[in-house]
C-alpha cells in the first residue's frame, strides 16, 4: 500500500472520531443544560414553599384561606370555653346547692360524644381541629339538654317547697306583744277547767282581751266557719295541704268564709269567750296527718313584732 493512501485513511479515521466526539458533546451539554434546568425548577418551587414573600398566586391564596380559616377556629375554640365554664358553674350550682338542698341527687353526665360518629360519616382525613370542635359542641350540647331537664325537675322542687313553707302553720295566731297574751293551758294533759278531772288538751290556750286579733298561721283553704254555743264556740278551720290542719276556737266573731283561701297573716277573726270558755281566750290546735301535735312546736313566741309584722300579708289590721 503506498503512502499516500495509508495517510489518507488516517486522516479519515481522525475524521469520523473528531465527529463522535462533535456529536457526544453535542448531548453532554444538552443534558447539562437540562439538569441545570431541573435544579433551577426545583430550587424555585422550594423556595417559594419555604419562603412565603416569593409565593406563587395561587399558593399565596390557599395560605391566606387557611390563615383566615385557623383564626376562625381559635375564636371558635375560646366561645366554646367560654360556654363550657359558665354550664359547668350553672351544673355546680344545681348539683351542690339546689339539688342538694332538696335532696334530690346529683345529675348523671350524659354518655360522651366521641370522634368515631364523624369518622365512620366523613372517613378519617376529616381536619383534626375541626373535628375535635364537633366533637366538644355535641358533648356541650348534651350537657345543655341534661341540665335543662335537671333545672325544671329543680324548679318544680323549689314551687313545691315554697308552697310548703307558706302553708305549714308556723308563727303565732295572735300578735306576740308582751304582756298583750298569756298561755293559759298548754298541749297535753290537764285538769279541765270546767268539768273537772284529767282530760287530754289537744291544743293550747291562749288568753287574751276580748276582741284581740286572730290571724291565719299559714296559707290554705277554710273547712269550717261555724257558730254555736257550745263546745268550741265560733271556730274556724283551716286545711293547709300537706297533711297540715289549724283549728281557731271560742272565737268572738268570724272574719272568713267556708272554701274561702287564706294567705298566712290573715285575719280568721277575734278572741272571745264563747262556746266551752271560762274567761276570753284563743283555743288553738295544730293537727298533721289526722293526727294533733303541739302547736308550741310550729311557732315562736318570741319573736319580734317587727319581725311578724313582716310575714303578715296585706290583709293584716292589727296596729
Amino acid at each position: 500500500m503506498g503512502k499516500g493512501k495509508i495517510i489518507g485513511r488516517i486522516r479519515e479515521f481522525i475524521k469520523a472520531e473528531l465527529n463522535e466526539l462533535s456529536r457526544e458533546a453535542i448531548l453532554l451539554r444538552s443534558g447539562i443544560v437540562l439538569a441545570v434546568s431541573v435544579l433551577v425548577a426545583v430550587a424555585f418551587v422550594l423556595y417559594s414553599v419555604l419562603n412565603p414573600k416569593f409565593e406563587m398566586p395561587k399558593t399565596a391564596a390557599l395560605r391566606a384561606e387557611n390563615s383566615r380559616w385557623k383564626t376562625r377556629m381559635e375564636m371558635l375554640g375560646y366561645k366554646l370555653d367560654q360556654c363550657e365554664e359558665m354550664l359547668q358553674a350553672v351544673e355546680d350550682r344545681n348539683n351542690w346547692v339546689y339539688r342538694e338542698m332538696f335532696g334530690l341527687g346529683a345529675v348523671n353526665d350524659p354518655v360522651p360524644v366521641t370522634e368515631i360518629k364523624y369518622i365512620a360519616r366523613y372517613g378519617e382525613n376529616l381536619d383534626p381541629d375541626l373535628l375535635e370542635t364537633l366533637v366538644r359542641i355535641d358533648n356541650l350540647s348534651a350537657r345543655v339538654v341534661s341540665q335543662s331537664k335537671a333545672l325544671d325537675q329543680s324548679a318544680l322542687f323549689a314551687r313545691r317547697v315554697e308552697a310548703l313553707a307558706t302553708s305549714i302553720p308556723s308563727i303565732p295566731p295572735v300578735l306576740p306583744r308582751k304582756g298583750s297574751y298569756h298561755i293559759s293551758s298548754f298541749f297535753g294533759s290537764r285538769e279541765d277547767p270546767v268539768y273537772g278531772g284529767r282530760s287530754f288538751h289537744r291544743g293550747i290556750d291562749i288568753s287574751a282581751k276580748s276582741g284581740t286579733p286572730v290571724y291565719a298561721t299559714g296559707e290554705g283553704t277554710v273547712t269550717i266557719a261555724e257558730r254555736q254555743r257550745s263546745g268550741y264556740g265560733n271556730m274556724v278551720m283551716i286545711d293547709h295541704g300537706y297533711g297540715y290542719k289549724t283549728r281557731y276556737a271560742h272565737l268572738k266573731d268570724i272574719a272568713v268564709e267556708r272554701g274561702q283561701h287564706v294567705r298566712r297573716g290573715d285575719l280568721v277573726g277575734r278572741v272571745g269567750r264563747t262556746g266551752k270558755a271560762t274567761g276570753p281566750h284563743l283555743h288553738y290546735e295544730v293537727s298533721q296527718k289526722g293526727r294533733q301535735v303541739n302547736p308550741m312546736n310550729f311557732m315562736d313566741f318570741s319573736m319580734s313584732i317587727e319581725d311578724y309584722r313582716e310575714i303578715l300579708s296585706a290583709h293584716r289590721t292589727e296596729k
